[in-house]
Parts: structure tokens; sequence; C-alpha cells
């Protein structure tokens, strides 16, 4: 693919700054930074691209609010800098790894939490694709980062789950169209990980426990497992790999029971 342009949403912490950290040796020139609320992570994450010799573009916005207004200014924003640092105006591999959820019973939900959680989880990853489809270079990567619970019954996370299965069906639905570009488009799906975004209640040792009985390895997952995954999908041997809906929660379920722990003891 030659020196390749790279976009991470949601790359301060947790997977997406994982990802950032790792694509920095796939032949990378330019690597955004995208942020919102974590700044100094943001800013050290960044550093340790530049660390590694590859240019990093911060990137602050707020995608849950207005997402198509967001993600239409941060494109236009790293197209900017991409142009400026290596006069292209193309996207090589962009990841969608900004998420957020909300973790409350079903009768706690409000049109607020449903707004926010939908709009980060699904409304700005499909209005950032739109944006940048003209720019997506021929082989390009489209990845978006979903999650294992699309396939469980989840209901403290139901705005959450139901924003990712839009993700799904839209990540399935845009291949055709990525596909006429020669570019490709996947969505990763983790199961529960060792990240500071892991709810307090679920981090108790006996709750911790349950998780890590989830996977057939006995532990938890960790945004590095995951960062592997986008390394395969981003790199030339993921060419032929598109429209799928990879799992990577380390075979949760495989041993029975696929019910999520936090649910098993609900009255």
């Amino acid at each position: 693919m030659g020196r390749r342009t790279i976009l991470i949403t949601g790359a301060s912490r947790g997977i997406g700054a994982a990802i950032a950290r790792d694509l920095v040796d796939a032949d990378a020139a330019v690597i955004g930074v995208h942020w919102h609320n974590h700044e100094a992570e943001a800013r050290e994450v960044a550093a340790s691209i530049e660390r590694s010799g590859t240019k990093a573009v911060l990137l602050p916005f707020d995608l849950a609010e207005r997402p198509e207004h967001a993600t239409t200014q941060l494109a236009a924003c790293f197209l900017e800098r991409v142009h400026a640092l290596t006069g292209r105006r193309e996207v090589d591999v962009l990841v969608n790894a900004a998420r957020g959820a909300h973790h409350g019973t079903f009768s706690e939900l409000s049109e607020r939490t449903l707004h926010r959680v939908t709009s980060l989880n699904f409304a700005a990853p499909m209005f950032l694709i739109q944006a940048l489809l003209p720019y997506i270079a021929a082989n390009g990567r489209v990845i978006n980062i979903s999650t294992g619970l699309t396939r469980v019954a989840a209901p403290h996370q139901m705005a959450y789950v139901a924003a990712n299965a839009a993700l799904n069906s839209m990540t399935c639905s845009l291949a055709p169209i990525l596909g006429a570009r020669e570019a490709t488009i996947n969505a990763v799906l983790p199961g529960f990980l060792e990240t500071e975004q892991l709810p307090l209640s679920l981090a108790g040792p006996g709750r911790r426990r349950q998780l890590e009985e989830l996977s057939v390895f006995g532990r938890m997952g960790h945004p590095w497992d995951i960062a592997q995954v986008v390394r395969f999908l981003a790199s030339d041997a993921g060419a032929w790999v598109t429209g799928q809906l990879i799992d990577a929660t380390g075979g949760a379920g495989l041993r029975g029971g696929l019910a999520t722990p936090e649910f098993r003891d609900v009255r």
C-alpha cells in the first residue's frame, strides 16, 4: 500500500489507543488520533507515535452530540492535515473505535442517553464513512469496532447493543459500496476487556472471575488482542475479507451459557 494514512476514532484510551500504537509499524506515514474528554491520554498516544517516526495528528471532537456535523469537521480537518504532511488527500485505513455504553436497567434508559449512545456507536461511524468515502484509497480499509454483546441477551446494555447491532448491519451493507473502490469494510466484535472503561459493577473479584470464565482461555481480553485482529484486517493479507463480523471474544459462550454474568442473577 505504500506509506499509509490512518485515522482512528476514540484513540486516547482502551482499544483505540492500542490500535494506534500497533499500526505505527504498519507502514504508517500519518495517524490521526481522535479524542474527546481525555486530552492528556491522547497527547501521550500521539507522542508515542511520533517517537516511532510517524506523524500524529490530534483531532478533538465530540461525536456523540451532533454526529453528522462533528464527523464532517473531523474528516475535513484530517484530510487537510494529511495533505499538508504528505501531499495526498486519501485515507488508507479508517478505524471507528470511539465507543460509549450505558450500564443500567431498561427502566432507567432515557431519551438523552439513547441519543448519545446511538450517536456515538452508530451514527458517528456512519457519517464519518460517508464523509470520507470519496477519499478512501484503492485497497483501503474500514474497520468498525462493535461488541460481542450483539450476540447475547444484554438488557443492562440495551442502547449500546442496539446501536452496535445497527453498526454490524451497516458494515455488511456497505461492503459492495466499498468493494467498488477495491476497499474492504469489516467489524470486530470484542468481548469483555481489561480497560479503564470496564464498569465498576463488573470489576469486583466475583464478577471478574465470571467474566474470565466466559472465554475458553479463562481470562479477560486485552486491547492488544483486538489490535492484532485489526492489524490483520488492515494489512494486505486481509484484502479478501469484507462485510464480515469478526468474533474477538476469546470464544465467549463456547463453554455453554451465553448470558453475560451481570444478568445471571437479575431479580
